[in-house]
């Protein structure tokens, strides 16, 4: 459908090539815009979550919030309000690794639960590590 978007772009741009040289300056501004803009929706679109890598960043906080409950556990009330400030930061450098926000991650667990419930009923290896 892009590529429809770009064709259409290049068509009017061409289409308006006769015209004063300042409106066409103007217009190849635009057109190296859109064409940035739709490349960048592009990459952000392949980056998007899918289930896999939703229950691989699920594993991973999962993982760190076990660890750092038993030291939190271990410690002073003072010290565990530094650790759960650290283990937040940790969560955020995560999500930030996978190119997502803990914004986008939550949403796309309520917009697309149904298709997370289906990923781990094909995957039951993947419930049981994340229950461990």
């Amino acid at each position: 459908m892009r590529l429809y978007y770009v064709y259409f772009i290049i068509f009017v741009l061409l289409c308006n090539c006769g015209k004063k040289e300042k409106k066409v300056k103007i217009k190849e501004e635009n057109f190296s815009n859109i064409i940035s803009t739709i490349y960048t929706e592009e990459i952000n679109e392949s980056q998007k979550l899918n289930p896999e890598k939703f229950f691989k960043i699920s594993s991973e906080i999962n993982k760190l919030t076990r660890e750092y409950d038993k030291i939190i556990q271990a410690s002073s009330t003072e010290d565990a309000d530094k650790l759960i400030a650290e283990l937040g930061r940790k969560i955020n450098m995560i999500y930030k690794r996978y190119g997502i926000t803990e914004e986008e991650f939550n949403q796309y667990s309520s917009a697309h639960y149904k298709k997370l419930e289906k990923y781990l009923e094909a995957h039951p290896e993947i419930e049981e590590k994340l229950r461990k």
